[in-house]
């Protein structure tokens, strides 16, 4: 399985998204400009917009904020196969040093 490495927009990101706005460039000009999918523009537009439209300080606040409540991944979360494997030989009493 291929797993996916997602690049957070950073602040410089965010500060050429409202100055292309302000220019009035559509969201897929903008997305050129940068090097992202146009959707990853519109969807950062949506999530961080104000009342008067959208503030690149404000955006980065907010994205930190909801940074701070992020969930890392488990490496040995309850639904994945490691955890399977792992029970199993704790059900036959290895050790864990054994498993490791």
């Amino acid at each position: 399985m291929t797993q996916k490495n997602y690049q957070q927009l950073s602040q410089s990101e965010r500060h050429a998204i409202a100055l292309g706005l302000q220019q009035k460039q559509s969201l897929s000009a903008i997305a050129r400009a940068l090097g992202r999918s146009k959707s990853t523009i519109s969807r950062e537009c949506q999530r961080n917009a104000g009342g008067k439209g959208y503030n690149s300080k404000f955006a980065q606040q907010r994205s930190d904020k909801r940074r701070c409540f992020a969930r890392p991944q488990l490496k040995l979360g309850r639904d994945g196969p490691l955890f399977k494997i792992v029970r199993d030989y704790l059900r036959q009493r290895w050790s864990p040093q054994q498993i490791a």
